[in-house]
């Protein structure tokens, strides 16, 4: 009995399921049928129009033109200028304290021209003339100098004895030894130091007094 029961449940069930599906199938063949009619009516409807799009699209372009076309009118009927690139040295420094500034700038002019004017009034206080006259006495006694240097050598040379007469005689004297001190300097040859003396004196600058010399080429610059 219980076998029978379960076989008769499911052969309802499968039943069951079988009118499920074919009212599945037939409501999906309604839709298919459904949206087919719906696209083909979209499409004829769009066609129908599309005209009109095209008029009503047209009219906005021509309403848009014609507006600009006014705007343009416009601005050309007004008295526009020319705008020409300034250049920089038009521009003016505009400022507060530019009346300050004249006045500052005025004051540094002329003081600038009082010290130019005390410069070039001044005298020169070095004058080329008196370095002439000392480089000229300064000339002169050189050129003196040099002659009484030669006077002195050429003397001196004639008073020191040839070398002939030196190699068989000593200029200083054979001196016994039991003499004193200040015995052995009286028998000193005094032209022994005589060239020595010359040339300290020639060392030193102190040939003679100037002094005379000065005199004589201020005399002769004068002149």
């Amino acid at each position: 009995m219980q076998t029978l029961k379960s076989l008769d449940s499911n052969y309802v069930t499968i039943k069951e399921r079988q009118k499920f599906l074919i009212k599945h199938y037939e409501r999906l063949k309604e839709i298919k049928e459904t949206d087919s009619k719906t696209q083909i009516s979209r499409t004829i409807s769009q066609k129908k129009h599309k005209p009109y799009f095209e008029i009503g699209r047209n009219v906005e372009i021509k309403k848009t033109n014609k507006i600009l076309l006014d705007k343009l009118a416009s601005i050309n009927k007004r008295n526009t200028k020319i705008l020409e690139p300034q250049s920089h040295c038009n521009k003016i420094l505009k400022s507060l304290n530019l009346a300050l500034r004249k006045q500052e700038a005025q004051r540094i002019i002329n003081e600038n021209e009082q010290i130019v004017k005390r410069i070039t009034s001044q005298k020169p206080r070095i004058l080329k003339k008196i370095f002439d006259r000392d480089f000229e006495k300064h000339e002169k006694y050189k050129e003196n100098l040099s002659k009484i240097r030669l006077l002195k050598y050429k003397k001196l040379c004639e008073s020191i004895s040839p070398l002939s007469y030196r190699k068989g005689k000593s200029m200083t004297p054979t001196v016994a030894s039991n003499t004193t001190s200040s015995e052995k300097n009286q028998y000193i040859n005094p032209n022994f130091f005589q060239r020595g003396n010359f040339f300290n004196e020639e060392m030193h600058g102190s040939v003679e007094d100037d002094s005379s010399y000065e005199d004589d080429f201020d005399v002769e610059i004068n002149k």
